[in-house]
């Protein structure tokens, strides 16, 4: 089994563990542990401990993702009773991708071992969709205006601004007194069109778009006098005009992957995990949905990671 898919299938268990967890419940992955001469003895994939009124508690929950190698056997079950017994496991849970094979059962059944599932489906339980929509809000740079702070400067320097000044935008950055950024016009663009406090998007149907101008004058109590940089010049800003294009796009991305998280016997569903993947010109975007079933009916979680496209 590649190292990779055996991660994913314990973040995905320790994932849904961690909703389940009361308040108290410390879960840790990869739990690593070492004898008196420094040397690693055990490695438990999924360690939860917690105190109660009965005393402190430690329990283990051990993933195996092999579908090339069939169901989990016997073999594997037997580790796992060897592990409760030198550990002093309260419980021990097996959690496997591709079942568990009748001497697994029989053995699970003789040591107290819990026997979990995680399978793959083309529709979550208990869902009325396999897909969600989302709305994409971008914004277009077209063009910029800056205002001089000082319309007392030297006219000669002045012309030589005019001169010199780039036709490129790209070759301009924007500074400031007091934070430590340095942006394109177009990324301070960016910036603007993504601040609430401008309400841009208020009045845009998803679908739709609208041509719109910000006037970006610095914010001197919290960033300082605002700056245009390019070759040797710093010049200070009153303000810059911004003008461009506001949209609203509106996807549906289906789930990319569909994992259910069940008990192996008749109490059934335990919680399940939808991935769903979605880029914009920018950027990679990869959204999970954790809906677990807890003791006051269903929790819905959501994690999203994403990196910038090169």
């Amino acid at each position: 089994m590649p190292r990779e898919d055996g991660k994913k299938l314990e973040e995905l268990v320790a994932e849904i563990e961690e909703i389940l967890a009361r308040s108290g419940k410390n879960i840790e992955v990869n739990k690593r542990f070492y004898d008196d001469q420094g040397v690693q003895v055990a490695e438990f994939d999924i360690f939860i401990t917690f105190s109660s009124d009965l005393g402190d508690h430690k329990w283990l929950i051990e993933c195996r993702n092999r579908p090339s190698h069939g169901a989990a056997p016997g073999s594997w079950i037997e580790q796992l009773i060897g592990r409760k017994l030198v550990h002093q496991l309260d419980r021990v849970i097996a959690v496997s991708t591709t079942d568990f094979s009748p001497g697994a059962k029989h053995w699970a059944e003789k040591g107290s071992i819990e026997l979990r599932t995680v399978k793959q489906a083309q529709m979550p339980e208990s869902w009325l969709c396999n897909a969600v929509t989302f709305l994409n809000r971008t914004g277009t740079f077209n063009s910029c205006k800056v205002n001089l702070l000082n319309n007392e400067l030297d006219q000669s320097f002045v012309k030589s601004i005019v001169e010199n000044m780039p036709s490129n935008p790209d070759e301009i950055t924007i500074s400031f007194d007091n934070i430590d950024t340095r942006l394109l016009p177009r990324e301070l663009f960016q910036n603007l069109c993504f601040d609430d406090k401008n309400a841009i998007y208020k009045d845009i149907a998803p679908g739709k778009s609208k041509s719109i101008h910000i006037t970006c004058p610095p914010d001197i109590e919290i960033t300082g006098l605002m700056f245009m940089e390019f070759g040797n010049f710093k010049v200070p800003l009153e303000n810059i005009e911004f003008s461009g294009e506001a949209r609203i796009e509106m996807n549906t991305v289906p789930f990319d992957k569909i994992e259910i998280y069940n008990y192996s016997k008749e109490q059934g569903f335990i919680g399940q995990r939808m991935t769903c993947l979605f880029e914009t010109d920018q950027e990679k975007m990869k959204f999970q949905f954790y809906d677990v079933q807890v003791e006051e009916g269903r929790q819905i979680a959501i994690k999203a990671d994403k990196e910038l496209k090169n």
